[in-house]
């Protein structure tokens, strides 16, 4: 570990800063840990009024969260979005990866199957890569609800300070629109450390912003917390 006691900079929603803080404490990787969400997590107004689908596809936690429970089968993005859908009813299946990973699994769950039901992908207002479409487009009827929306917030002027002032400021990023709504909030001409959770979320940083960047192993939280050791 390096001499200099590095400082951890969080940027997702509260609710996931805060389990992902706790998973690096828990980890024993000595860091100063600091919160700041880039994104806040709105419903969207009409998610109480939805009726459950039949099928249903999670690209996140907070799709499984607004949208209605269900006793069907529910595709989900990774491990933790389905154990967020099995409190909800539904019979989840986690890819264990990222939106490829998933398109790839419900394509290989339904081949040679006759589809009676349209699936529905609950999902932020933000996505990325259009999975619905994708799906539709071999013939696997899906269709694209909206239960939230992402919308920025700004760095406080103490955490551009800590940006500034350290040459050990890492940011974990954990998706492509994540990592482009923080490096729009980093100060003019800093260049930090990056540990990203896939090879696409890192293809999108700004060159001139990067100083190092690290990529974890499989898309999850605890081999990001392994890239982060390894970083620092």
């Amino acid at each position: 570990m390096s001499a200099v006691k590095p400082v951890i900079i969080l940027t997702r929603p509260a609710a996931q800063n805060a389990r992902f803080a706790q998973a690096i404490e828990a980890s024993g990787l000595e860091a100063r840990i600091i919160e700041a969400p880039v994104t806040l997590i709105i419903p969207e107004p009409q998610t109480a009024d939805l009726k459950p689908a039949a099928t249903a596809i999670f690209t996140s936690s907070y799709g499984v969260e607004y949208a209605p429970g269900g006793t069907g089968v529910a595709w989900c993005v990774g491990d933790r979005t389905a154990e967020v859908a099995v409190t909800k009813g539904w019979q989840a299946r986690s890819a264990g990866g990222d939106a490829d990973a998933l398109f790839k699994r419900i394509c290989a769950d339904l081949a040679g199957a006759e589809v009676q039901d349209t699936l529905v992908h609950y999902c932020g207002k933000e996505t990325r890569g259009d999975l619905s479409g994708r799906l539709s487009n071999v013939g696997i009827s899906t269709q694209r609800c909206v239960v939230y929306r992402q919308e920025k917030q700004a760095l406080s002027e103490d955490v551009h300070q800590v940006i500034l002032g350290s040459d050990k400021a890492i940011f974990p990023v954990f998706s492509p629109n994540s990592a482009q709504r923080l490096v729009q909030q980093l100060p003019a001409g800093s260049k930090v450390d990056f540990v990203a959770i896939s090879q696409a979320t890192a293809q999108t940083l700004p060159p001139e912003m990067v100083r190092n960047v690290a990529v974890a192993k499989t898309p999850d939280a605890q081999s990001l917390i392994e890239a982060l050791r390894d970083m620092v």
